[in-house]
């Protein structure tokens, strides 16, 4: 005998079911009726909470037993087009999962090529500023180098006509010491 009860506007439902004898477990035509149950209770959208095999003595709970659970996840009497919903919605879960994972990977792809090119201009940028500061303080030293000899020059030239070192030594912008370097020459 099975007792179904389902008021106007039930949240849940509960499956009873009286016998004289219970056996060790729950029959195979148990679990499918439940399961039939459970699968009247999605399209109604009113849950089965439990199915009881009650005695006088004893009961047995399928929730108790972990069957519910069982059967909950059970396809055996799912209608087509639900199991066609949900093949559909894992599929569109598994596109919009490959589609998130292939945007990571092309941004991460996207950062790598985008620092290697920054790196590599970055690097003949400073190697055209390295030459050009390399041009202009080779040619400082050179026209320093260049002043220094005139300068040299000019020290010699006034020794060479008799002048004092200290004189000499305005004239040419040299030091004393190195003029008379220069006068022991």
């Amino acid at each position: 005998l099975l007792l179904y009860c389902r008021p106007l506007f039930a949240n849940f439902t509960f499956s009873i079911y009286r016998t004289t004898i219970l056996t060790q477990g729950a029959s195979e035509a148990d679990k499918d009726l439940t399961d039939r149950l459970i699968q009247v209770g999605r399209i109604l959208h009113v849950p089965v909470l439990d199915h009881l095999i009650i005695t006088t003595e004893d009961f047995l709970s399928f929730q108790h037993q972990g069957l519910m659970d069982e059967l909950r996840k059970s396809l055996k009497w799912v209608p087509p087009y639900e199991i066609e919903e949900r093949i559909r919605a894992e599929e569109a879960r598994l596109r919009e999962e490959a589609v998130r994972v292939a945007r990571e990977e092309g941004e991460r792809e996207g950062e790598g090529i985008g620092m290697r090119k920054g790196l590599w201009e970055g690097r003949k940028e400073g190697r055209e500023m390295g030459r050009e500061e390399g041009l202009q303080e080779g040619k400082r030293k050179g026209e320093e180098k260049g002043r220094k000899k005139e300068r040299i020059e000019v020290a010699r030239a006034a020794l060479a006509e008799g002048m004092e070192i200290g004189m000499v030594a305005r004239i040419s912008r040299l030091t004393e010491e190195e003029i008379k370097k220069l006068a022991e020459y």
